[in-house]
């Protein structure tokens, strides 16, 4: 089934294309691919459906998918009116994504403090203290650690 939804994907890209090319330029292959991609998620969406359930939030989905039109439309207009469009939509997306941000901050933070315990045998007191005053300096701890694993 994968590779049927593939290949029509790259079909309605091509099909896209050869359309849209003389009247968009550039912008045929972008908005073409964004189309094939948005009808092979779909597809796999509905394929998937006998295996287990997908739920998505319409309205945060449907919001979402608005901003990033707006921000792609905006690229037309005048540069006075295209970034603070931009900014606000931004801003939007991420008021709307709020729950999903925190949750992906926190497994980051969850996993440096991990990290760091296992390696240097820290308190693990100790390490939450210091990520709560000084966030930047635990991530570029962290960082060193990484560097100095690959260069070892």
């Amino acid at each position: 089934m994968a590779f049927f939804t593939t290949i029509l994907a790259g079909i309605i890209s091509v099909v896209f294309n050869l359309i849209f090319i003389r009247t968009l330029g550039l912008y045929a292959a972008a908005l073409a691919t964004c189309l094939s991609f948005f009808v092979l998620w779909m597809i796999r969406m509905y394929s998937t459906r006998s295996y287990f359930r997908i739920s998505i939030n319409k309205y945060s989905f449907l919001v979402n998918v608005s901003c990033v039109v707006g921000i792609a439309l905006s690229n037309f207009l005048h540069a006075y009116i295209q970034w603070p469009l931009k900014l606000i939509l931004f801003s939007l997306m991420v008021i709307n994504n709020k729950c999903l941000i925190i949750m992906v901050i926190k497994k980051f933070y969850n996993y440096i403090i991990a990290q760091i315990t296992k390696k240097r045998g820290y308190q693990k007191n100790l390490i939450i203290s210091m990520v709560m005053r000084f966030p930047m300096h635990i991530i570029s701890y962290w960082i060193v650690l990484k560097l100095g694993e690959e260069l070892a």
